[in-house]
């Protein structure tokens, strides 16, 4: 009976050490100079890891990305047109926030991702303080000072839809993929070591963010990382070069 219970009890703690891929991501999240919330999903093995990848981060532009999926779906449904332009007056212009933040309750993403408030509005909150007010804490804590509250898990499995081409047609999908790849911002984050394609979104909010989430088409397969930095405390090219190193580090352990 001793033995039995010995027995289970290890298996229960051998069921309970940590992945190789957990040490990784634990470890780069503790090296980061600030607070990081990491989510990875290798989409050929479905091997995934995440820290803190339930917990709401300031999303900045990361967010931009389910109003990128909701305007391909609507192309998809001929509500749009994206082909077309149009020129946009002072009184055209609409929140929308309402209407994003339904459709991800509509499409189950609503738990990670959410849209505070449109981008003028979060500028004018930033232009009316004074001289002397200090916007970084506000920045870090504050979330009416946030442009969207992301999960590292959430705004993952919604580029896991997007690759998979499970969210809106093969052709809207494509057309995304395409647009992510030819990211100029963040070049030293996620491909920043790397030589392989990566199709991935920024988030930007010098000196105390620096976010970046995207695809890299790795030799084994397509990966999918959600790396959220908020907080940060140490100098910010340093903190990008930690983002820029873990893709590496990714890169090294999937297809080693």
């Amino acid at each position: 009976m001793k033995a039995a219970l010995t027995l289970l009890l290890s298996a229960s703690v051998l069921a309970q050490s940590p992945t190789p891929l957990q040490n990784l991501l634990t470890r780069a999240s503790s090296e980061f100079p600030g607070t990081a919330g990491i989510w990875v999903k290798h989409l050929t093995t479905n091997e995934t890891a995440g820290v803190r990848d339930g917990e709401n981060f300031n999303s900045a532009s990361v967010i931009k990305i389910p109003v990128l999926v909701l305007a391909f779906q609507m192309a998809d449904k001929g509500a749009i047109n994206l082909d077309e332009r149009i020129t946009i007056r002072k009184e055209d212009i609409r929140g929308g926030v309402a209407r994003v933040n339904a459709w991800l309750k509509e499409s189950g993403y609503a738990e990670g991702q959410r849209l505070v408030q449109t981008t003028g509005d979060l500028f004018a909150k930033y232009n009316a303080l004074g001289p002397n007010d200090d916007r970084n804490p506000k920045t870090n804590a504050d979330r009416s000072y946030w442009l969207g509250e992301i999960t590292p898990r959430g705004v993952g499995l919604m580029l896991e839809a997007i690759e998979k081409k499970t969210i809106a047609s093969k052709a809207a999908c494509d057309d995304m993929l395409r647009m992510m790849r030819a990211q100029q911002a963040g070049a030293r984050r996620l491909n920043h070591f790397i030589t392989v394609p990566v199709a991935h979104k920024t988030g930007d909010f010098p000196p105390v963010l620096a976010n970046d989430v995207g695809i890299i088409d790795a030799r084994s397969g397509p990966i999918v990382v959600s790396f959220l930095g908020n907080a940060i405390t140490g100098n910010y090219g340093e903190a990008e070069d930690r983002i820029g190193r873990f893709a590496q580090q990714l890169l090294e352990y999937f297809d080693k």
